[in-house]
């Protein structure tokens, strides 16, 4: 083997090795193929570069996340009770990623993320697969989430007959959602509140793209838990005092009845010693 081929080889492997490297510093975290959170190029630069590095706190992060809310509406129920955008599982897991991510992400890039729910079926059927796909990446000091799929259930009979036991052998398509045009699987509306609003883009609001000021948003969370906590202590209280005014209703009722009684039985004897006085004379 001449010198310039081995040279050649050694180059080329050493380009492996390099982009093997690179490749698993992409990924921030995966559970197979179909699941994980990873470094992605910025979808566009037509809104600015992204405000990365940034240093995040992680539990902040996980409250503004675990506050995000929507409201689903049914044909037949209409619109039901809030749920939350994403299980606590998924908040504790995206929270943690965002925060080692972005703190070591570069301008032009976002992380995209895949996260998988599973709810349970009846008569211990294998639980279905719910996935949950999108992008964030910070700018202007408000974190940004843009959901393109939301708990999208993937094409069992495909999955059935490509890969029969979930190992993740086939790698299904999601929609990471993008800053140039709002998702067409994601249009439920996002509660907005304290530290959570709508991106306006060409003057209407995005349901899909979320800007988070995290502080505010922790903050808010943080009052609405107290808020709670202070609404049940009352409830207990109230059933409280309903527990312990029935009880004293109960004594009272049963006093009364003793004393009816008590009036009854001398009334009684009353009248027999009358009549007994009216027989004597």
């Amino acid at each position: 083997m001449s010198f310039n081929n081995k040279k050649i080889i050694a180059l080329a492997s050493a380009c492996l090795f390099l982009s093997a490297h690179v490749l698993a510093q992409e990924v921030i975290w995966e559970s197979g193929r179909n699941v994980f959170i990873k470094y992605a190029k910025r979808d566009s630069s037509a809104f600015g570069e992204n405000d990365h590095p940034v240093i995040l706190d992680e539990a902040e992060v996980d409250k503004a996340l675990g506050s995000l809310t929507f409201q689903p509406k049914d044909r037949d129920a209409g619109y039901q009770d809030l749920q939350p955008v994403f299980t606590e599982e998924q908040v504790h897991r995206l929270s943690e990623s965002l925060a080692v991510g972005l703190a070591r992400a570069r301008p032009n890039q976002d992380i995209v993320f895949v996260l998988e729910k599973k709810v349970k079926r009846l008569l211990g059927s294998e639980p279905r697969r719910l996935y949950t796909a999108g992008r964030a990446f910070y700018q202007y000091d408000k974190l940004n989430v843009i959901i393109g799929n939301h708990d999208r259930a993937v094409d069992e009979a495909f999955a059935a007959a490509y890969d029969p036991t979930r190992v993740g052998i086939v790698a299904y398509d999601f929609d990471h959602g993008r800053r140039t045009s709002r998702s067409i699987s994601f249009k439920r509306a996002v509660m907005t509140n304290d530290g959570v609003d709508n991106r306006h883009v060409d003057g209407a609001a995005r349901n899909d793209w979320l800007v988070i000021d995290i502080e505010s948003a922790a903050e808010a969370s943080d009052l609405r838990q107290q808020q709670k906590v202070a609404e049940e202590q009352d409830r207990k209280r109230a059933e409280m005092r309903e527990m312990l005014t029935g009880e004293a209703e109960k004594r009272t009722d049963h006093v009364n009845v003793e004393v009816t009684a008590e009036k009854r039985t001398f009334a009684e004897r009353l009248t027999r010693q009358r009549q007994r006085c009216s027989m004597a004379f």
